[in-house]
């Protein structure tokens, strides 16, 4: 028998009394100038947020595993032997920021009770492979919240035709689904195994009169040569006049000498819906900054108003 999980919610003021204790842990370098403050700050703040919905053995699996922990607390946890491997460490950061943010921002979202349960369901059936398909359809969903695009989580109906997972009305009425097909990073690159997970999304979504498609491949894929020739095939696809589609996938990036991890999403066919094509063009504005989207809280706009404003003039005055 299944466990029932319930959506434990986390509201602003949790946040800023979490904040608040952040701020009066010993095990947090309090210098701004150290590179690693800023991401201390974001991952004691993702371990919170999720551990409303999460416990910490379920945590370690999912985002720590390969990594040397020999000891862990949700609160006081401080892995200073984890800065040995820089790249590991940023992007396992960067990875928890976004899980948690969406955790936090999507608790508005109808049906989102039903997501927690299926993240639960999926990784406690199906391990690293469930996790990644349960991580790239909060990626998906986070792309439609930061372009400004309405949605719900959909529950499982089972019905060919309307087993997606997401759901939104466009302004000019048109009902939107979105369906998103994950490959696993251990899945070898072949154009058969791409096109039956397109054709499965188009054939789950059959009956929407507007369709957004997402699929997350691995990072491996982005660097063969048929690589785009593998992605314009939708855009090919004249059998299918009412979807758009983007592709997404991890990739490890330098950036001023340091290994970053990086989500890079590619609307790679010219949308043939007009509001979504705005509004997806209105999200990689928003990438660029994302406090300017006054829908979606990011850790970092917390980490600005708490840590920059009050905390950095608290600093000051000390080395004065």
């Amino acid at each position: 028998m299944k466990k029932k999980h319930k959506l434990n919610p986390v509201s602003g003021i949790d946040l800023i009394n979490y904040v608040k204790l952040i701020l009066n842990q010993d095990n947090i370098n309090r210098n701004i100038n150290n590179p690693y403050f800023k991401n201390e700050f974001y991952r004691h703040l993702s371990h919170f947020v999720i551990s409303k919905n999460f416990n910490a053995e379920w945590l370690i699996k999912y985002f720590y595993s390969g990594l040397d922990i020999q000891s862990f607390n949700l609160v006081n946890s401080s892995f200073p032997h984890l800065l040995q491997e820089p790249f590991k460490y940023i992007s396992t950061v960067q990875k928890l920021r976004i899980f948690a943010e969406c955790l936090f921002n999507f608790q508005i979202v109808e049906n989102f009770e039903h997501q927690i349960k299926t993240i639960h369901d999926r990784t406690d059936s199906y391990s690293s492979s469930g996790f990644q398909g349960a991580m790239a359809e909060l990626q998906a969903a986070r792309y439609l919240y930061l372009a400004d695009i309405p949605f719900s989580f959909i529950k499982e109906s089972g019905k060919e035709g309307f087993d997606y997972e997401f759901q939104s009305e466009l302004p000019n009425g048109s009902s939107l689904a979105c369906e998103v097909k994950c490959k696993i990073e251990e899945t070898k690159f072949g154009f058969k195994t791409f096109i039956d997970s397109y054709n499965k999304a188009i054939k789950q979504t059959q009956y929407s009169p507007e369709r957004l498609i997402f699929i997350k491949v691995p990072q491996e894929w982005s660097k063969s040569e048929e690589f785009y020739e593998l992605a314009l095939h939708p855009f090919r696809d004249t059998t299918v006049n009412n979807m758009d589609f983007v592709l997404f996938y991890e990739v490890k990036e330098k950036i001023n000498g340091v290994e970053k991890w990086m989500l890079r999403m590619l609307p790679l066919i010219l949308f043939r819906n007009g509001d979504i094509r705005n509004k997806i063009f209105n999200h990689f504005l928003y990438e660029k900054n994302i406090e300017k989207n006054p829908r979606y809280t990011s850790f970092d706009e917390i980490f600005n108003k708490f840590f920059l404003i009050k905390y950095g003039i608290i600093l000051m005055q000390d080395e004065n």
